[in-house]
């Protein structure tokens, strides 16, 4: 996946997150968009979806 995503946004990553959950706290701090399995982020207050 994050091939696919570098391919088409090389130019806007500033991070990379090696678990969802971590991936989650760069989101709700507002450091980036990300892509998550529904069940983590419905659970995450402060997420939401497009």
């Amino acid at each position: 996946m994050f091939r696919a995503t570098k391919s088409h946004h090389a130019d806007q990553i500033a991070t990379k997150a090696n678990t969802p959950l971590l991936a989650a706290a760069l989101a709700r701090a507002g450091i980036g968009r990300i892509v998550l399995p529904t069940f983590i982020g419905t659970r995450k207050a402060g997420l939401t979806s497009p």
